[in-house]
């Protein structure tokens, strides 16, 4: 993960109204407008407590980051019209204090050559809305550039934005919290980067292009992913170690490797998810996983609508695997597999198969237009009944134990 890149509510900001201050400002002001990178400089040392910096249009360019250890708000007036550009030093922004800061309609972009975060915060609240953060990029095996970074005590809220082009597009670590809403992951190496204790909720935003993965959760994080779509990734979403995955009603399509992938000794539960044209499975666990996929629909991926291999346990229900391939499910190695209620049809090999020495329960499930309908390796255990298997054109079981 190092390499690779719930529910908890965020204040909102309404700073009390006040006379709008033109340069110079007083000390202590309540709302400041600034026009140049060194009025929002000496604006950030004026302004009070959960006071307001606004950005007329143009291009910011600084220096060094912009250290902020108060809440406060800074508001530009779109990302196309308000621009603060980083040309050296650490990054863009850094944070932290106790309370919430808020940055509003503009482009946060870093342009030097350092590896550098563009948005860090170690403490407080910080909401970024309606901006585009982009230019962090570069790592060496100690750090990595992260559009944002969201880590020690800090808590985010990330909504409307485009976070592009950027090494790590966000990167949540240690006890970091962060919801992310309506926004867009693209091209950058991975979307987002959950690792440590850290918690993210992700919801209705898009993942695209993102060269190794969109999401991928790593150490003890907990994540939960919900209505997003992960189009043409490396893979979609991924998660191992001991962390642990909810993914509901993603569409995960045309993903280089993987539509949703466990790993290690990760748990996670896939529900009513779309996982259609990726290069391998739809659904994967492997090593010592534990996977729940239920009511997903696995369709047209290279290789398996789900698949388990080493010594992955998982339950598959009420899931439709067809088009597929190769098998609709299958297990490899000593894997462990529930499958009740599925329907695997027209996939080129197996409806389903249980290959090695895998363990499990076969029953109730429709099987059929398949090359095959069901089969079970000579060294599995696995008890097979009530399935409904018909109109395969090659067998509808075959069990290579008898």
């Amino acid at each position: 993960l190092k390499h690779l890149g719930a529910g908890l509510p965020i204040s909102a900001l309404s700073p009390e109204s006040a006379p709008v201050v033109e340069f110079a400002p007083p000390q202590n002001a309540n709302k400041i407008v600034v026009s140049t990178p060194e009025e929002l400089k000496q604006a950030l040392d004026r302004i009070n407590r959960d006071g307001e910096i606004v950005l007329k249009p143009g291009e910011y360019r600084i220096k060094s980051p912009l250290r902020i250890s108060k809440p406060l708000t800074l508001s530009g007036s779109g990302r196309d019209s308000t621009k603060i550009v980083s040309e050296g030093g650490d990054g863009v922004i850094y944070y932290r204090a106790e309370g919430l800061l808020s940055l509003r309609d503009m482009t946060l972009r870093f342009s030097g050559s350092k590896i550098s975060n563009i948005v860090e915060a170690v403490s407080g609240e910080v909401r970024v809305i309606r901006c585009s953060i982009t230019g962090a990029t570069g790592r060496n095996e100690d750090q990595i550039a992260n559009g944002v970074w969201i880590r020690g005590s800090a808590r985010a809220v990330i909504s409307e934005c485009l976070v592009e082009s950027n090494t790590t597009g966000m990167r949540v670590s240690e006890s970091g919290f962060a919801k992310v809403e309506k926004s867009r992951f693209s091209a950058n190496e991975a979307g987002i980067v959950v690792e440590g204790n850290a918690v993210a909720e992700v919801r209705v935003s898009r993942f695209q292009e993102n060269d190794l993965v969109g999401i991928i959760a790593g150490g003890e994080s907990r994540l939960s992913v919900m209505n997003s779509s992960f189009l043409k990734n490396g893979s979609g979403i991924l998660s191992g170690e001991r962390a642990r995955l909810t993914a509901t009603g993603n569409t995960c399509e045309g993903n280089q490797q993987s539509g949703i992938v466990l790993f290690d000794n990760a748990r996670g539960e896939a529900r009513n998810n779309q996982c259609r044209k990726n290069g391998l499975h739809g659904i994967e666990a492997s090593g010592s996983a534990q996977l729940t996929a239920q009511g997903n629909t696995c369709e047209g991926n290279q290789q398996s609508g789900i698949a388990l291999f080493g010594n992955a346990r998982g339950e598959a229900r009420d899931n439709q695997c067809r088009k597929n391939g190769i098998d609709g499910i299958a297990t490899w190695g000593s894997a462990q597999l529930t499958a009740e209620g599925n329907t695997c049809e027209r996939n080129e090999e197996y409806g389903i198969f249980l290959y090695n020495n895998s363990l499990g329960r076969v029953q109730n499930n429709i099987c059929r237009y398949n090359k095959y309908g069901i089969g079970v390796g000579r060294g599995s255990k696995v008890k097979i009944r009530n399935n409904l298997v018909s109109n395969n054109w090659q067998g509808n079981v075959v069990d290579e134990r008898r």
